[in-house]
């Protein structure tokens, strides 16, 4: 009896430990999200001081300088892996039936579209004051639709990222099951397609040198699959491994294995002296060691200097919102002050403290409007309609393009195709809501 009493005690001090230490691990993990939003922060400050001002930070002779402004784009990747990771520590106890999945999904959708939607409401108007810039109905609805990345025609070009994280949502739980039914199977099998993904570039490129975007483009979803990986290990056996967090020794081989990687990206950039942020096949395979080998280090790091991690990890919760509104703090700070005030280019540099300090303030202000929307439950139904209709639009006026017509150009067609798509959107949901309420009956 005392043996029992004993063994439950151990197992309540081991859980109670764990739950601790991911807490910890929460705080660590919110803080790498900031510095990863903040690396694609200053790849962008970096990119489109050439595009904005001619100013000459993505041709620097200066390697390393360049360097800085370029990794920055390996943020996407953690950034993907931090969020797979996250949902797959939730969910490892949890046992889904396809109407849990369901719901699952909704809930990926109300967290992506009401705030991706603010974000065009603010960023297009501030567009046409500063550059005068018009689109057409096409263009506003494909935007709203968030998979506008698939077929090449959003206004706001970094949302390529909502399109990607779509499709990452799309195909986690087939992942996830794999992983749940047979983790090592799995986890080679991910493994293998990464290996034959490094090693069929140069065949596949040689063969459709005109579908090589498209295969450059299936790199980041790694990330996202690895995060996944990580994300299930950690969490098993009532996240037990998270204690491999705090020893010294992972923490050294961690380290090792980072150094590695930002050797190897350097290496691929002084080798290809391109321009900061042109897709290449090398670049990209580094940016996923970075991220696979940065992601375990910044952990250990973050939870031996736990006073860093604290004020970060606020920022990190916000990171969505940031990312979502940062053309609009950019065009503030580098247009106005820059190009309006004529302030000297040798200052934008410094600029970059500003553009930073209002991104943080702005997507502080967009936080409140996210935690509005999920008081409003009765809102839930109207957006998910709203986002499957654009979503829809999108779909068809890409066959249409690719058929006869391009509806760019002809604004009330576009305006009717969209509302057509919203009335079968609506039929549709009251049809399966009216069929759902009858199985209940019987």
């Amino acid at each position: 009896m005392s043996k029992n009493i004993k063994g439950d005690n151990q197992k309540s001090v081991e859980i109670d430990l764990s739950e601790d230490n991911f807490q910890r691990f929460s705080k660590s993990i919110y803080s790498l999200r900031f510095l990863s939003i903040l690396g694609i922060l200053f790849y962008h400050w970096g990119a489109w001081s050439f595009y904005g001002l001619y100013y000459n930070l993505i041709f620097n002779p200066n390697p390393f300088l360049k360097m800085i402004f370029d990794i920055g784009e390996a943020g996407v990747d953690f950034f993907a892996f931090l969020s797979s990771m996250f949902l797959a520590i939730q969910l490892v106890d949890k046992d889904y039936n396809l109407k849990d999945w369901g719901k699952w999904g909704k809930k990926r959708i109300l967290r992506i579209f009401p705030l991706m939607w603010l974000s065009v409401i603010i960023i297009l108007p501030i567009d046409f004051l500063m550059t005068y810039s018009v689109y057409p109905a096409n263009s506003i609805f494909i935007q709203l639709g968030g998979i506008g990345g698939l077929v090449g025609d959003i206004i706001i070009g970094y949302d390529w990222f909502i399109t990607f994280i779509l499709f990452c949502y799309l195909m986690f739980p087939l992942i996830f099951l794999g992983i749940k039914q047979n983790f090592k199977l799995t986890t080679g099998i991910l493994i293998g397609a990464f290996i034959v993904l490094i090693i069929a570039y140069y065949p596949f490129a040689l063969a459709m040198p005109e579908a090589i975007n498209v295969y450059l483009s299936i790199h980041r979803f790694f990330s996202f699959f690895f995060g996944i990986v990580f994300g299930f290990w950690i969490g098993q056996n009532q996240k037990q491994n998270l204690k491999y967090f705090n020893d010294k020794r992972i923490g050294i081989i961690c380290f090792i294995a980072f150094i590695g990687a930002i050797a190897y990206y350097m290496l691929i950039k002084l080798s290809q002296p391109f321009y900061i942020g042109y897709m290449t096949h090398e670049r990209l395979i580094s940016f996923i060691f970075l991220t696979v080998t940065g992601t375990p280090f910044c952990v250990y790091l973050f939870g031996l200097f736990q006073k860093f991690s604290k004020p970060l990890s606020f920022p990190g919760k916000i990171s969505y919102e940031i990312y979502l509104i940062h053309k609009t703090p950019w065009q503030l700070t580098a247009i106005t002050l820059f190009i309006g005030f004529s302030l000297p280019i040798l200052l934008y540099p410094l600029g970059l403290i500003v553009f930073i300090s209002l991104c943080l303030l702005m997507a502080y202000l967009m936080s409140f409007f996210d935690k509005l929307i999920d008081k409003k439950k009765q809102l839930d139904n109207p957006i998910l309609i709203l986002a499957i209709s654009f979503m829809a639009y999108t779909i068809i006026q890409y066959i249409v393009k690719t058929l006869f017509l391009d509806l760019g150009k002809f604004h009330i067609l576009s305006v009717i195709i969209w509302g057509i798509a919203l009335t079968i959107t609506i039929t549709s949901y009251y049809v399966l809501k009216k069929v759902q309420s009858r199985r209940n009956l019987n």
